[in-house]
């Protein structure tokens, strides 16, 4: 990292002269928020989890056995610079997925994996916490699974999943294949569905130019164009009850 940098990804330890770019998902389109590298393209959320990950998981030469739901070619990447971390990416349909599966039904035996990452997934699901149950299944007993939705934290309530038409669920909550919007109750589905839950707001611990030099957020607007909401980068630590 120089003097002259402008951003700093620390996914792929990447610096550069100019902002990062915006993310077009749905209909909010954020400044500043995709790293420029073509081979990692992290978002803040991305980012902040590596940077957790480097400071209290990935601190010894351990083997540990990864999955991520929905992979990302941002940590799929920055794991290769980790001999002793075998990683997973699994999904149905994303290419970047080396493992074809329904998270609802995950071809892995229980206590398999060392770190579970399931971010911005569960606003996709019809049944969140059959979901979240199958992960607990496949976590180890010391295992550590991370979880991050859309949270409206202004709602108490999630709301009721919708199965409209993908404009109608696009004017709901932002984005055509969301089924709903998370209130602040998420913690309780968690717990519902067997795990011991910690919220973490780690972007905290970083200073304001620290934050603006990683592309780092404490939370933006997200969400219809009519009535945006906003959600924080906070995320959730859930280990085994």
């Amino acid at each position: 990292m120089t003097t002259e940098s402008l951003r700093h990804c620390p996914a792929c330890n990447q610096s550069f002269s100019e902002e990062f770019a915006p993310s077009h998902y749905g209909v909010t389109h954020r400044q500043d928020a995709s790293c420029l590298n073509p081979d990692c393209r992290s978002l803040e959320r991305h980012r902040l989890l590596w940077l957790y990950l480097q400071e209290n998981i990935l601190t010894n030469d351990k083997n540990m056995f990864f999955l991520e739901i929905g992979p990302t070619r941002s940590l799929k990447n920055a794991f290769k610079r980790y001999p002793n971390v075998r990683y997973i990416g699994m999904d149905l349909i994303s290419k970047r997925a080396n493992v074809r599966a329904d998270i609802n039904d995950i071809p892995f035996a229980d206590n398999t994996f060392d770190i579970v990452v399931c971010y911005q997934i569960l606003e996709h699901i019809y049944d969140p916490i059959l979901a979240v149950r199958e992960l607990k299944r496949v976590v180890k007993r010391d295992g550590k699974a991370f979880f991050q939705v859309p949270l409206n934290i202004d709602l108490a309530t999630t709301s009721s999943p919708s199965s409209s038409s993908p404009r109608e669920r696009e004017i709901l909550f932002g984005q055509e294949d969301h089924l709903r919007v998370f209130g602040m109750d998420f913690e309780e589905l968690l717990r519902e569905g067997g795990f011991f839950t910690q919220c973490i707001d780690y972007a905290g611990r970083f200073s304001s130019e620290e934050r603006k030099l990683m592309g780092l957020k404490l939370s933006y607007l997200i969400g219809p164009k009519n009535s945006p909401y906003t959600t924080s980068e906070k995320f959730y630590l859930a280990t085994k009850t």
